[in-house]
Order: structure tokens, then C-alpha cells, then sequence
């Protein structure tokens, strides 16, 4: 596809089927990708990593099998993150700490492991869910210590 200008991209509440596209490499204006119950499959295409200048990405509910969380570290501008019952499994990014302007992430409904991530550079985030995971360990202080509005 050659949709060089584009920035936006909704293909929600539809009943897609097969894959998700794996055509985003040359989408270097893209700002924001939704799609939410789209019918598709995963896994989420490795090919997403080359969209830097995102603002906001919710994916959710992919069926088909499980995957590994997608390279989101040139994602620096990102502040909605879903990934939201996308069979995910493993650690939780590492990546999200580089995100300083995050204000909202979903990760609920996956099979993500470890530990929430202990980072204060994500204290711009206002929302965060991370219902129905795998996840242990204690809750980091840089959540404990928000302020309560």
C-alpha cells in the first residue's frame, strides 16, 4: 500500500478476517492506529516497531494464537497505549519506561509475567490497566506515592 500521508487509521467492530497487516513500513506520518474487535488475527506484525511517530495505538481483541509483546521502543511519543486482550505473553515491555508522555496504558486480558514495571519516568500516566495478567511481585512505589486525584 502506498499511503505515505496518511495518519490515522480506524478499523474497528468489523468482522475482518485473517492476519493483522504487515504493511506499515513506509507510514512515516502515522499518529494513531485503532483496531478494537476488528475480527483479525494476530500475532501484532513486527513491522508496527517503524511507526515513531505514533500518538496513540489500541489494538485489542485479536484472536488466533499468542505472541510476544511488539518492539515499541521508537514509540516515544505514544500517550494511549492499548494492547488489550491480544493473547501477549512473557515480561511486561521494557520498553514503556521510555515513553515519558504515556497517559494512558492497557495491557488487560493477556498473559504478560514478571513484575509491574518500577519506573518513575512513567508518571505522566494518569490510566493504567492491567486486569487478567500474570503478574506478581509487589506494587511499585512510584504508584503508591500518586497523588490521589
Amino acid at each position: 500500500m502506498n499511503l505515505t500521508k496518511l495518519t490515522e487509521l480506524r478499523i474497528s467492530s468489523n468482522n475482518l478476517t485473517g492476519r493483522m497487516p504487515d504493511f506499515f513500513q513506509s507510514w512515516n506520518q502515522f499518529q494513531k492506529l485503532e483496531i478494537q474487535a476488528s475480527g483479525l488475527q494476530g500475532p501484532i506484525p513486527s513491522s508496527i516497531s517503524v511507526l515513531s511517530n505514533l500518538t496513540e495505538l489500541r489494538i485489542s481483541d485479536l484472536n488466533g494464537g499468542g505472541s510476544v509483546s511488539p518492539n515499541l521502543s521508537n514509540m516515544i511519543s505514544l500517550q494511549r497505549l492499548m494492547l488489550r486482550s491480544c493473547n501477549l505473553s512473557g515480561p511486561m515491555p521494557s520498553d514503556l519506561s521510555a515513553m515519558s508522555q504515556l497517559k494512558t496504558l492497557d495491557l488487560s486480558f493477556n498473559r504478560l509475567e514478571g513484575s509491574i514495571l518500577d519506573s518513575a519516568d512513567l508518571t505522566p500516566l494518569q490510566n493504567l490497566y492491567l486486569t487478567s495478567n500474570l503478574l506478581t511481585g509487589s506494587i511499585p512505589d512510584w504508584i503508591k506515592s500518586r497523588d490521589n486525584r
